[in-house]
């Protein structure tokens, strides 16, 4: 993944985890939640985009998504999954979760086993 001219080389797809996590607040200043501090929490949406690119050099593809302030989407008490939820990750990369999922088609390729795309494994989208 490179979000604003900056790779991040272990990001990842993951369908476990309930939002999108990335560092930013170096870069963007989105402030972290007072109440839920693995949350964003900006003052407004923040509409955003990345790059991600496939191992290899592979392929590449833009990912737009948006940041949302999680205390005002946790007060919506009939809603359990989030597409704007985001928070800062610990790690150096991008850890794309459920969020990426909304509004795409992912595939998987297991590992040696031969699909229409090649052999995998591998995420398309």
């Amino acid at each position: 993944t490179t979000y604003k001219n900056q790779a991040y080389p272990t990001s990842f797809i993951d369908s476990g985890s309930n939002g999108l996590f990335f560092l930013t607040a170096a870069i963007d200043g989105i402030a972290t939640c007072t109440d839920a501090s693995s949350f964003y929490c900006p003052t407004s949406t923040e509409n955003l985009s990345a790059v991600n690119q496939g191992a290899g050099g592979t392929g590449s593809g833009t990912v737009n998504f948006s940041v949302a302030n999680a205390d005002g989407l946790f007060q919506n008490s009939t809603s359990t999954a989030f597409s704007q939820l985001a928070g800062p990750n610990t790690l150096s990369g991008f850890d794309w979760g459920l969020p990426f999922f909304y509004g795409r088609k992912v595939y998987t390729a297991i590992e040696g086993r031969n699909t229409p795309g090649g052999v995998g494994p591998y995420w398309a989208y």
